[in-house]
């Protein structure tokens, strides 16, 4: 059996009591299986299933409006354009635009650490093949 650190979905009392308010499925609540975390994590197939028929039912959009109201941790799947495209990026520097002999522009991500006295940087390309 998995650890709750690894468990997908709300797993805690509050993420499970807020996930059932945001969809409108209190009467889970009450459900046998659902009623403890380690009982949330034992019948985690069930779990997920049930909440993904909901999730179906909606628009990413409103869905993340209800979670983020019932204070449930959530957040957007999206594309790798959109990844690229998200503001905290842009403000944050961490997209990169370099020019390669071959491949031409290209754009990577930044080393991960910022230290001010030894900054980090991309030194060089990949090697052509």
């Amino acid at each position: 059996m998995a650890g709750r650190n690894d468990q997908p979905g709300a797993v805690s009392d509050d993420e499970w009591a807020g996930l059932c308010r945001a969809l409108e499925r209190e009467a889970w609540l009450s459900d046998e299986r659902f009623k403890t975390a380690n009982g949330r994590i034992i019948h985690v197939q069930a779990r997920l299933e049930l909440t993904a028929a909901v999730l179906r039912e909606g628009t990413s959009a409103d869905w993340l409006r209800r979670l983020d109201r019932e204070g449930v941790p959530c957040a957007p799947v999206l594309t790798r354009e959109q990844v690229i495209e998200q503001e905290q990026l842009r403000v944050n520097e961490v997209i990169e635009e370099l020019d390669h002999p071959v491949a031409g522009r290209y754009r990577q991500p930044r080393p991960a650490a910022c230290f001010s006295e030894t900054p980090a940087r991309i030194r060089s390309h990949a090697p052509p093949v």
